[in-house]
């Protein structure tokens, strides 16, 4: 196979599994809002408000008993794809997923009465939240099955599942609510996550069989290294999660509720939306990183090919972007909402370098090197907050805009330094310009838009036409 064959396979293939998982999570937005109109008009603000805390207390408990596994276990899966011990890996991460629910269970029960307590002011809704164990142990099982699947490449079963999840829980939903209104909101959440792990188990991975049945000692040999790897996630994205609150806590106190409704509402566009992009691609993108981990040559090719084309991508979806923006905050939102719009398109240029330092970043990942990955993550967060508070306090919501593509100038070359002086590698030059036209490009849109409005269309329509011709190219 020749490489420019090899090349244009590989992007084919990446284009598949970005519309097949970027259709998915269109398909789970729709009906996550679906499911919120239905709660919103039967049960009111109170039963917003009401599944919005059992929800929170829910992720919370499950984020943290997890460890995310469903990273870590990914890139052993992956990794082990080719060697005689897959079976044995994958009942090791069957069984993590088993005891880490296990220990979320006791979590959930031991957490109940101060959450009932800290939420209510009373102990009346304890039994309320230790309804939530279940749910916490079912997703438990379900991260350690979606592994699995990513795990292995089985990307169609594994969208199938997710599919089958989501259609299955919205359909149980509305019986529940619309017979027993809010005493059903917790049975809904259950239901949930019952669906989704009926979905991943009835397209589950065919495990190869196992000569014998592992001891405790075997899974704990192979389980070990996958744990010490999530444990260093999760602390990173506790502290990712704990700096957003505290500049979110500022805002409040400096600007009040509505500022801080505002900036939800922005920040959810750029990173809710555009980062259905990334999530897409990674669904393929980390196990096959994490595959050739031991081979830097094909770890920089692969890099390089997925900074170029990801690069690609950016310039058509951000320059379709920018200027529907204003129509997309009406439509999401209302007029009043119209505030954020300035905040969204000074986002954009960051969108570009967030896509290129991601690729760099997985490298961390697939690699192994967890801790390395924390400190990145958490100079990253301590980064974000402060150019967040100072940007703010000069441009108000405009300047956390903005304050977005300055700090993720910044995570990139910390990133890339990481990526040159720890594996000795770099981006090619064809990314390097790649990645530079596309941010010059975008930065021009987003400068005109906000000077000129409208006429931003005079250089996004050539921006568009140039992405879809050079992402043809490279898929022919």
């Amino acid at each position: 196979m020749t490489r420019s064959h090899s090349g244009s396979t590989l992007s084919r293939t990446v284009f598949k599994t970005m519309g097949l998982f970027g259709g998915i999570q269109v398909f789970s937005i729709l009906c996550g809002l679906v499911r919120t109109k239905l709660v919103a008009v039967w049960l009111g603000t109170s039963g917003v408000g009401m599944f919005a805390i059992f929800t929170s207390a829910l992720t919370l408990v499950s984020n943290l008993s997890q460890l995310n596994l469903r990273t870590s276990a990914v890139r052993t899966i992956a990794a082990g794809t080719s060697s005689a011990r897959l079976p044995l890996i994958l009942y090791s991460i069957r069984r993590l997923g088993l005891w880490l629910g296990i220990i979320g269970v006791a979590a959930m029960l031991l957490s109940a009465p101060v959450f009932s307590l800290r939420t209510f002011g009373t102990f009346s809704h304890t039994t309320d939240f230790m309804l939530l164990a279940a749910a916490v142990f079912v997703m438990s099982l379900t991260m350690s099955e979606q592994a699995v699947l990513q795990g292995l490449g089985r990307m169609r079963p594994l969208a199938k599942s997710n599919v089958i999840g989501t259609g299955a829980g919205l359909l149980i939903s509305v019986p529940i609510l619309y017979f027993m209104r809010s005493t059903g909101i917790l049975w809904v959440i259950v239901a949930y996550s019952f669906a989704a792990w009926l979905g991943v188990r009835y397209n589950v991975a065919d495990t190869t069989r196992l000569q014998h049945r592992p001891n405790i000692s075997e899974v704990w040999h192979i389980g070990s290294p996958v744990l010490k790897m999530g444990f260093y996630l999760t602390l990173a994205s506790v502290t990712t999660e704990l700096c957003s609150y505290i500049f979110i806590a500022y805002l409040n106190t400096t600007g009040g509720t509505s500022e801080v409704g505002l900036f939800q509402s922005g920040y959810t566009l750029v990173h809710r939306y555009m980062g259905m992009i990334f999530s897409a691609i990674g669904m393929e993108f980390f196990p096959r990183l994490s595959s050739v981990a031991s081979s830097l040559r094909r770890t920089s090719a692969y890099i390089n090919h997925e900074v170029f084309l990801l690069s690609l991508i950016l310039l058509g979806v951000v320059a379709l972007f920018i200027p529907l923006a204003p129509v997309g905050v009406r439509v999401l939102y209302s007029e009043e909402f119209v505030d954020i719009v300035p905040f969204v398109i000074l986002s954009m240029p960051g969108v570009v370098l967030q896509g290129a330092s991601w690729c760099m970043a997985y490298v961390l990942l697939s690699r192994g090197d967890g801790r390395l990955y924390m400190f990145t993550e958490v100079l990253s967060a301590i980064i974000t907050i402060t150019l967040n508070i100072a940007f703010y306090h000069v441009m108000n919501l405009t300047g956390v805009g903005l304050s977005f593509s300055v700090q993720y100038l910044a995570y990139f070359c910390i990133v890339a330094a990481v990526y040159r002086y720890r594996y000795g590698l770099r981006l090619a030059p064809q990314s390097l310009r790649a990645i530079a036209l596309v941010l010059i490009a975008i930065t021009a849109m987003s400068a005109l838009s906000l000077i000129a409005g409208p006429w931003v269309i005079i250089l996004s329509v050539p921006a568009v036409a140039i992405s879809f011709l050079y992402v043809r190219r490279l898929m022919r």
